[in-house]
């Protein structure tokens, strides 16, 4: 839909104009179709107006496409007409091959009627089904993989479906259900239901970065909506599309939509919490307060060491939401006691104090060597010699964990 004359910004732009609607147009001006809208996108070209005005351009491009070596092909080209013209258009177009129907999918979206829209949404989303069904078995042995795969490309795909159509809830209720059932509970490694609301939030919000785009659906369409005005004034009117009032105007369709759906989530955000068991929700609040979720959006990398294998990835979600990491041992190989997550933290025996030190030393070291050089870095440096008491232990003796030398 077009916004109504007059909601246009009247700012003046500063700049050039950047191009126009059709850059350069294949059809030239001053042909019979020149009155015509066209649109171009790559080598995919489209027109709307009456039968009689698309009759024209198409000729008009069937002429003058082959001398540039551009080559309609009929059989490939559909003509969107409504029921109640239907016929007219067969007998104009029905000698030149092209194929007539009341609604086609364009450029990711769909034109026409409202049956067809909802079967073409029906289409993708079943698609999407099913890959979410993929990426669950994935991530029974690989979840940080399926995690990444699911958040960065299949959301994507769905996310710009909801940008471009008008989709209502219904339609995209299966994705939902698919997350909450399939995905989310072999991301953890955990049977049943898995803090559903809370998860299907950003990362920011408390989330695992997936959006439910049962939610999301309004606010991606309205923020498009509001960030392409500019280019539709250019394309219906034929005005110059200037770069830098495109570029503001859809940031701040963009700023204003973050602060409309943040404030949906922070809603979403207070009314999960309330429903996770008390001596659970101070871990989630805690985590949510002091972002610690980071790990979550970062991009799996060998070299940045940002790639973690399925256990260490699978204890890091379910500590963020106060659950017990799956295959915690029943007893404490170092003193015997029942084993948990609160014991590993301060059970001395065994050494799992020890190297959880150790390991912050080590990520200390790598940066230092990878920010200078290796050879600067020495770990377990004595600076100062103890004695050994009656029981031949050190005492007195200064030891640094990690020495950088030639820093400054």
């Amino acid at each position: 839909p077009l916004p109504p004359p007059g909601t246009l910004p009247s700012t003046p732009p500063t700049d050039p104009p950047l191009t126009q609607p059709v850059d350069p147009p294949l059809i030239e001006p001053g042909s019979p179709t020149v009155s015509q809208k066209q649109c171009w996108y790559a080598d995919d070209a489209s027109s709307a107006g009456s039968l009689e005005g698309v009759m024209a351009w198409w000729e008009e491009l069937l002429r003058v496409g082959p001398r540039i070596g551009y080559n309609p092909e009929p059989t490939k080209s559909y003509l969107v007409v409504k029921p109640e013209v239907a016929e007219r258009a067969r007998q104009m177009f029905g000698a030149s091959g092209v194929q007539i129907v009341p609604g086609h999918r364009f450029l990711g979206g769909y034109v026409g009627d409202s049956l067809g829209l909802r079967e073409f949404i029906a289409e993708k989303v079943s698609g999407w089904v099913w890959s979410i069904g993929r990426l669950a078995e994935v991530a029974e042995e690989f979840p940080q993989t399926a995690h990444t795969g699911l958040t960065r490309c299949v959301q994507a795909e769905w996310d710009y479906l909801l940008r471009v159509v008008d989709t209502e809830v219904e339609d995209v209720a299966p994705i939902r259900s698919a997350l909450l059932r399939q995905f989310i509970p072999a991301l953890f490694g955990l049977p049943g239901s898995v803090d559903e609301e809370l998860l299907l939030l950003p990362v920011r919000h408390g989330g695992i970065g997936i959006r439910d785009p049962t939610v999301r659906r309004g606010p991606a369409r309205e923020a498009s909506l509001a960030g392409t005005v500019r280019v539709v004034d250019a394309m219906t009117t034929g005005r110059p599309l200037h770069v830098a009032d495109h570029t503001a105007c859809l940031a701040s369709a963009l700023a204003e939509s973050r602060i409309t759906q943040d404030a949906a989530y922070k809603v979403i955000q207070v009314n999960a919490l309330q429903a996770i068991p008390s001596e659970r929700r101070r871990t989630v609040e805690r985590t949510m307060s002091h972002k610690t979720g980071g790990w979550l959006t970062a991009q799996p990398s060998v070299v940045d060491h940002t790639d973690l294998d399925p256990e260490v990835f699978r204890d890091n979600l379910t500590l963020r939401y106060g659950r017990t990491p799956p295959g915690l041992p029943a007893k404490c190989e170092g003193c015997g006691e029942s084993f948990s997550t609160s014991h590993a933290l301060n059970c001395k025996s065994g050494g799992l104090i020890i190297k959880r030190h150790n390991e912050v030393r080590e990520v200390f070291g790598d940066l230092i060597a990878s920010a200078f050089r290796g050879s600067c870095v020495q770990r377990e440096v004595t600076l100062a010699s103890g004695y050994l008491d009656r029981q031949g232990r050190e005492v007195g003796g200064v030891r640094a964990d990690l020495l950088a030398r030639g820093v400054w």
